[in-house]
């Protein structure tokens, strides 16, 4: 990115590269971009190839440890994703948040190990993950379905 910085009525340009970006091409030539912080490496947007005019793109926000917050879709939905304070693992996820909106939301129980264990899906669903002592999954009850 280009930053343009006047003194004294001149124009003096600087570069300050303050993202970075990647494109993968696919098998029909459609290019999908993929622009990452210069600094953390975070992946801030995704440009998917233009549909009747528009390119859809998905935008992403991270808190200061680099774990990200908000996930906000070409459609315009924002999902959140909120943290144990101490532990840093995921303990739900917020999908169509704000206020006046569905806030679908999500949970996730952990053993002492940092296993998932439980997921609680907006409906209020649950599964459970069990695992042996080699933390290998062992059984699914009920089936957990994504």
């Amino acid at each position: 990115m280009l930053k343009s910085i006047y003194t004294n009525l001149k124009r003096k340009t600087v570069s300050k590269l303050l993202t970075r970006s990647a494109t993968a091409v696919d098998g029909k030539g459609q290019t999908t971009t993929y622009t990452y912080d210069s600094v953390t490496g975070s992946l801030l947007t995704v440009q998917q190839p233009q549909v009747a005019g528009q390119t859809p793109t998905t935008t992403f926000t991270y808190n200061t440890r680099g774990q990200v917050l908000t996930i906000t879709d070409p459609t315009g939905i924002v999902s959140k994703v909120n943290y144990h304070a101490t532990l840093e693992r995921i303990e739900s996820t917020v999908a169509d948040f704000g206020t006046g909106r569905l806030n679908l939301t999500s949970s996730f129980g952990y053993n002492s190990v940092g296993d998932i264990t439980s997921v609680t899906d907006p409906r209020g669903n649950s599964c459970t993950v069990t695992y042996d002592v080699l933390r290998r999954q062992t059984q699914l009850t009920p089936l957990c379905q994504h």
